[in-house]
């Protein structure tokens, strides 16, 4: 056997990750195995013959594997995670949405949209702080809103580590999901803005008061950084 001293933590969950997340080779299509068995049958072999040897070889590929099967037969669930996830897009497509729905369109209701008619329970809650500590589900018919057990991780789009330059294309996509993700708001049109130097005009303004960037100590730093020492010992948030 091929032996090898595992001297990092790294590896070791490079290892579990890479197994645990491996997949089945998908199997080839009917017509392509029928393909196969054809060319390389005898001139003598019957259409039965033919026939049986495709059955035979279409229940021994495989495109899920036994442990899945099993979970799947014993109805359990096939991932476990510490953390609940939940991606928050802030991109101008989000006022084209929510544009469309208040004009009574067929358009499911957005995560923005929801926050903008919210309980007042939540009216000193921001944008990234009730995806963070609430869940919500419309379906829910009492309470829609709910106080997570525990803190979700939020996955913002897009994200900017640093300001851009005030000149550049991007300042004021920056602007406007600044606002949206730090800001108290409850119409986009006027406490956000719709046009380019209304955005950026309130983010300076708005920013001039301060403000704490949740999304910075609670998202980027919870991660090691990839200059991460990896025989550190400290214990890390489990982050499935």
């Amino acid at each position: 056997m091929d032996c090898q001293l595992v001297m990092s933590r790294k590896v070791v969950l490079q290892y579990i990750s890479k197994y645990a997340s491996k997949s089945e080779k998908r199997s080839k299509s009917y017509t392509e195995i029928l393909e196969i068995i054809v060319n390389a049958s005898e001139s003598e072999d019957t259409i039965l013959s033919t026939y049986q040897k495709f059955m035979m070889r279409i229940i021994e590929n495989c495109d899920i594997s036994a442990q899945e099967t099993c979970h799947m037969l014993q109805k359990l669930s096939l991932i476990s995670c510490s953390r609940q996830f939940l991606s928050l897009n802030v991109t101008k497509k989000a006022l084209h949405c929510i544009t469309k729905i208040d004009n009574e369109t067929d358009l499911p209701s957005s995560y923005i949209h929801a926050y903008m008619h919210c309980p007042s329970s939540l009216n000193t809650t921001t944008l990234l702080q009730s995806a963070r500590d609430f869940s919500y589900a419309p379906q829910r018919k009492k309470a829609k809103w709910q106080l997570r057990e525990q803190k979700a991780i939020v996955n913002v789009y897009p994200h900017f580590p640093e300001p851009p330059i005030e000149d550049s294309q991007e300042f004021e996509l920056f602007c406007w999901s600044e606002l949206l993700l730090y800001k108290l708001f409850r119409d986009i049109a006027i406490e956000i803005g719709t046009s380019k130097e209304q955005v950026i005009a309130n983010w300076k303004d708005f920013s001039s008061n301060g403000f704490t960037r949740l999304y910075d100590t609670h998202l980027i730093h919870a991660l090691p950084p990839q200059d991460a020492d990896d025989s550190d010992s400290n214990d890390c948030e489990h982050q499935e």
